[in-house]
């Protein structure tokens, strides 16, 4: 169940606040990035920081080629 004040993440893995109650069924989040947006509780999800998944250089060869272009730009 979603509560104000609640860390949440969208299906895209965006994380966010809730920070009003539903409008026509619709959370309002404030996203990492700034962006307010409304979503509906069925695409929302508590975010759970232990399940969170850091992606490190190490991990993934293509996240160090985006890394190196974009030291170069």
């Amino acid at each position: 169940m979603i509560e104000l004040g609640m860390e949440v993440e969208d299906m895209n893995g965006y994380v966010g606040v809730v920070a009003g109650s539903p409008r026509n069924g619709k959370w309002l989040i404030l996203k990492d990035d700034g962006r307010a947006v409304r979503l509906r509780e069925e695409y929302i999800r508590e975010y759970d920081h232990e399940r969170a998944v850091r992606i490190t250089q190490d991990d993934c060869p293509a996240f160090q080629k985006w890394l190196e272009k974009r030291e170069l730009a």
